[in-house]
């Protein structure tokens, strides 16, 4: 029962990651931010981590082959940590400065695009 969790976990963890980027790639389409393609270079590290990390219990491999695979595992681990903190900063960094600009609106357009978008 306790593997079954175990493998239920995983496969969510990886399902979970794949819908993240994309997500990022989507919404990269459409707004041309860089911040998500940072994002989405990390989530990509972090999807090879968890393969790299499955890989060695599904496939019969010998212990040389094991160790290989958890050393390139972590080594992506720490690129995805990485790399997906500074996606994180820009990512923020912009969100606060979209905040900025709408805070430097007049009250008038703000107004009138709210009425034009129904909100």
């Amino acid at each position: 029962m306790a593997i079954s969790i175990a493998w239920g976990g995983i496969a969510l963890a990886l399902l979970t990651g794949a819908f993240l980027l994309f997500l990022q790639i989507r919404t990269y389409k459409r707004t041309g931010h860089k911040s998500l393609v940072v994002a989405a270079i990390a989530q990509v590290f972090g999807l090879a981590y968890g393969a790299l990390q499955v890989a060695p219990h599904v496939l019969s491999q010998s212990i040389s082959t094991r160790w290989t695979l958890f050393y390139i595992a972590n080594a992506c681990l720490l690129v995805e940590c990485a790399v997906g903190a500074l996606g994180a900063i820009l990512i923020f960094r912009a969100f606060e400065q979209a905040l900025k600009l709408t805070d430097d609106m007049p009250p008038t357009f703000i107004n009138s695009a709210d009425k034009a978008t129904g909100h």
